[in-house]
């Protein structure tokens, strides 16, 4: 990797970070400052731990060793750091959503995908991670209003669709 390589990619995942970081923030905005869980800075902060875990992962990779074992080394230590915290703040508040441990897990493992993968891949994951935060409201709404004909018939149209597209040949991911 070159260093313009190397720049352009810890870039990215400093700005999925920060993508996520905004919603995040925007959603506890009108709360005090300092009982926020996490922002724009946190998240940020968490795209370039990725960031950073996939670099160290390239550089450190030993032929013959295990792939992956130092970003999922960083992303368990994450995940314990950021869980325990949040639990705390849960039983404070007496909400216990999980969505804000899963949205780091996530900002994690798409920045470090940003360093090892496509760079395109990763955008993608960025942006759908945000739409799917944003459309909370429209989520929630949408699921109160569903009836269980239309579920079934939803159910019914993916199991289909599945059928057909499923190749009867196994497709190599790494070709």
């Amino acid at each position: 990797m070159e260093d313009i390589e190397i720049f352009q990619r810890m870039g990215l995942a400093l700005a999925i970070g920060a993508a996520v970081g905004v919603e995040r923030h925007w959603r506890e905005k009108d709360e005090e400052e300092g009982s926020r869980t996490a922002g724009i800075r946190t998240f940020a902060l968490i795209g370039l731990l990725g960031g950073v875990a996939g670099l160290l992962e390239h550089f450190l990779a030993r032929p013959g060793g295990i792939p992956g074992i130092v970003v999922v080394g960083f992303l368990v230590t994450l995940t314990a750091v950021f869980a325990a915290f949040r639990l705390r703040k849960a039983i404070a508040d007496e909400n216990y959503s999980a969505t804000s441990v899963v949205v780091a897990m996530l900002t994690f493992a798409i920045a470090s995908a940003a360093v090892l993968g496509s760079m395109t891949v990763a955008s993608a994951g960025g942006v759908v991670l945000v739409a799917v935060l944003a459309s909370r409201e429209f989520l929630h709404a949408s699921m109160r209003k569903l009836r269980w004909s239309e579920l079934r018939s939803a159910v019914i149209l993916l199991a289909l669709t599945f059928v057909v597209l499923v190749p009867s040949e196994p497709v190599s991911l790494c070709s």
